[in-house]
């Protein structure tokens, strides 16, 4: 009996302790980012140092800096619907770049909403290469969907910046 009390306690104090929950933000004063087409770079001011590791091209200095997760597939069909569906650049300043392979012809159809979920961009596809001018649109955060007739296939988020 003294057993069964001691692992229940335990268990019930284990399970307490992965009730925390983390979130992956910083606050910082002072910050940016920059990528080309193989690395992307994020920085931030005023946090603790972690490590710095260096040789003959650069230096490298890790800290507790979490970035957003830049390039997202928030919900994503189209491997298993046939599709390779790519947006870039991401973030934008301007324009969107759409790719889209398939074997199949249907047309997709893309929609941007905002965070409210209002649709403020609609285009049915007419080409493997689609753009979106991201240009008049104000700074923050956008969702594209593709769609076929049926179904939602794939969603970016999408971030505009100035």
């Amino acid at each position: 009996m003294k057993k069964i009390t001691i692992f229940l306690v335990a268990f019930l104090c284990i399970w307490r302790l992965n009730a925390q929950v983390l979130y992956p933000d910083v606050m910082s004063c002072f910050g940016g980012s920059a990528q080309n087409a193989t690395v992307q770079l994020t920085w931030t001011s005023g946090e603790p140092l972690y490590e710095t590791v260096s040789n003959n091209s650069g230096i490298l200095t890790q800290g507790f800096n979490q970035v957003l997760y830049i390039t997202t597939d928030i919900f994503d069909l189209s491997t298993e619907t046939g599709y390779i569906l790519k947006a870039y650049p991401n973030p934008t300043q301007n324009i969107v770049n759409i790719s889209m392979i398939s074997d199949k012809s249907t047309k997709l159809n893309l929609k941007v909403l905002d965070l409210q979920g209002k649709t403020i961009f609609t285009l049915k596809t007419e080409n493997n290469l689609e753009q979106i001018d991201f240009s008049n649109f104000s700074s923050g955060i956008y969702f594209l969907n593709i769609s076929d007739n049926k179904q939602i296939i794939k969603t970016f988020k999408i971030i505009k910046i100035n």
